[in-house]
């Protein structure tokens, strides 16, 4: 009779460590749908290119992007060059904030640390404020924040030489920027495809 009890409480045992395992996992599956779905939602922004560079053969189907918050000791004043050592690698955050006249955001802030960055930004008076981040690129000079590149499909027109072009980011919890689409002359650009004439 003892060994019959015990081979019943054993068996208890089994299945009670099968059912918080299966609930663990479940937890843990839940837990890491949610991070996703986060990770791929986030606030959309516009900001300004300061070059499109066209496509070439060693690059591919991509158009190189530049801004002004990739080059911030080119485009901003000796008073707001950021306080951070410029070294290879090393994390940036750019706080950029809404300039409602144009309806972009650009940059206004630098910082090793986030709240930092917003918080300079805060103190400036901005109110509306998205911060992204980046790393020091190979240049001391240098941010990157990887939407540098955007791609086009192959016998597609790229954007006019002299047009206006914003890019599209979505900004995630992370505060990793991905690059969604541009904005040609204020409306959002959809590759054209050549027109192939028959003789």
């Amino acid at each position: 009779m003892p060994e019959t009890a015990d081979r019943k409480s054993a068996i208890g045992r089994t299945a009670l460590l099968v059912a918080l395992g299966f609930i663990v996992a479940q937890a843990a599956f839940f837990i890491g749908w949610i991070w996703l779905e986060r990770s791929r939602s986030g606030i959309e922004i516009k900001v300004e290119t300061a070059s499109v560079d066209p496509r070439d053969i060693f690059r591919g189907q991509y158009l190189d992007l530049s801004y002004k918050f990739d080059s911030p000791s080119m485009y901003m004043s000796d008073g707001d060059a950021p306080n951070i050592l410029p070294e290879r690698g090393q994390t940036v955050y750019a706080a950029l904030a809404e300039d409602w006249r144009f309806d972009v955001y650009r940059p206004v802030s630098y910082a090793p640390d986030p709240e930092v960055a917003k918080a300079l930004a805060s103190d400036r008076g901005e109110e509306k404020v998205v911060v992204i981040r980046g790393r020091v690129g190979a240049r001391q000079n240098r941010f990157d924040f990887g939407v540098n590149r955007y791609f086009v499909p192959e016998g597609t027109k790229e954007p006019p030489v002299n047009a206006d072009v914003n890019a599209i980011l979505l900004v995630p919890m992370n505060m990793r920027p991905r690059l969604r689409g541009l904005e040609v002359d204020g409306k959002r650009w959809e590759p054209e495809r050549f027109e192939v004439r028959e003789e």
